[in-house]
C-alpha cells in the first residue's frame, strides 16, 4: 500500500544490469532460483544429470536434444567399459544404456555397474536400456542383466519424458 510498481523502463534497466547476456539455460535456472527463494533453488538448479551410452553419434545427438527439451544435463559416452568408468566417479542421476555397443555391451555394463553398486554397498542407480530388439528373450536379458527399464528405439520424446518424470519424482 503506497508504493507504485517501478516502471516498465526501470524494470528493464534493473533486469539488464541483472542479467549478462548470453545467458546459459543453468545460469538462468540459477538466477531464478534466487528470485524464488532458497528452497526453490534446491528444485531448479539441480536438472537431472544423464548418462547416455550408445555407440552412434546420430543416437547420441537425438538423445541429447530431447533429453535437454526435458531439462537435463546430458553427458555421452559411446560403448559399454565407458558408461562404467563414467558412472564410478559419480554425479549421474540417470543411465541411457544401448543394449548393442563395442568393448562391453549394455547387459554387461550394467552388470558390473550393479556389482560396484553392491561392493561399496551404494545406492542403486536407475539404468534404462534403449534398444532396438524388444523381443521377450531379450528383454528378459536385460532385466536379469540389472536394468531398471527398457525403451524401444526410435524413441519418442513422450516415452522419455515420462521415465524421466518418474525418476524425478524420486529424488
Amino acid at each position: 500500500p503506497g508504493t507504485e510498481p517501478p516502471a516498465l523502463d526501470e524494470l528493464q534497466r534493473l533486469v539488464h544490469g541483472w542479467l549478462r547476456l548470453p545467458l546459459g539455460q543453468r545460469r538462468l535456472r540459477q538466477k531464478l532460483a534466487r528470485l524464488a527463494g532458497a528452497e526453490a533453488e534446491a528444485a531448479v538448479v539441480a536438472p537431472l544429470r544423464v548418462l547416455v551410452a550408445d555407440d552412434n553419434p546420430v543416437n547420441l545427438q537425438v538423445m541429447r536434444g530431447m533429453l535437454e527439451k526435458t531439462g537435463c544435463d546430458v553427458e555421452s559416452v559411446a560403448d559399454g567399459a565407458a558408461a562404467v568408468a563414467r558412472v564410478a566417479r559419480g554425479g549421474i542421476d540417470l543411465v541411457l544404456m544401448d543394449a548393442e555397443m563395442p568393448v562391453l555391451d549394455g547387459a554387461e555394463a550394467t552388470r558390473r555397474i550393479r556389482e560396484a553398486e553392491a561392493a561399496r554397498n551404494a545406492p542403486r542407480l536407475p539404468i534404462v536400456a534403449v534398444t532396438a530388439h524388444t523381443g521377450e528373450a531379450e528383454l528378459a536379458a536385460l532385466l536379469a542383466a540389472g536394468v531398471d527399464d527398457c525403451v524401444a528405439k526410435p524413441v519418442s520424446l513422450a516415452s522419455l519424458a515420462a521415465r524421466i518424470d518418474r525418476i524425478r519424482q524420486r529424488r
